[in-house]
């Protein structure tokens, strides 16, 4: 019986391909799992934690889910310009961010923890394109030109910010 040409190159390969990618899974979920006092941004009873790899929305959703968290949104103005002012002072402008904003199948936008927006700063030349569901913030290289922008959930990676509830003493 004659033996592939290699069969066990072939072999090796795959399993070293599917250790790193275990090996990166395992490295993210050590270092980016939940928030460390100093090292994150700390809103009322939240903390928000910089993901700086690239996810698409729904990814990145259940990234900060299954660590106990959700997207990042901000639901109200105080909010908005706290995360807005870390992001700026951590040196990450004009990049664009997840949102924990998407928009649900009867067409209302919500939270990424199921709750109807009350909050959201969207761009004045924002289209509202269809199909596009899910929503980014755009850090601009001034303060004021940051704003929301709707954006395709799939297909779409960006870094984000994961939200997670402080607790309590």
């Amino acid at each position: 019986m004659a033996k592939k040409h290699g069969g066990l190159l072939l072999d090796l390969l795959k399993n070293t391909n599917y250790l790193s990618g275990k090996t990166r899974q395992l490295y993210l979920w050590a270092n980016y799992s939940a928030c460390i006092k100093g090292n994150d941004f700390i809103n009322g009873n939240y903390c928000y934690r910089l993901i700086p790899y690239q996810l698409d929305f729904w990814e990145a959703e259940n990234f900060c889910f299954v660590r106990g968290g959700h997207l990042a949104f901000s639901d109200n103005e105080e909010t908005w310009n706290s995360t807005l002012s870390f992001l700026w002072k951590i040196g990450f402008k004009e990049k664009e961010i997840w949102t924990g904003v998407y928009k649900d199948i009867l067409g209302v936008w919500k939270y990424s923890n199921g709750q109807k927006v009350s909050y959201a700063k969207w761009a004045s030349g924002n289209l509202f394109d269809d199909g596009d569901d899910c929503s980014l913030m755009r850090i601009g290289s001034l303060y004021s030109s940051s704003a929301m922008y709707d954006r395709r959930c799939t297909m779409n990676p960006h870094a984000f910010l994961c939200r997670y509830k402080l607790p309590t003493d």
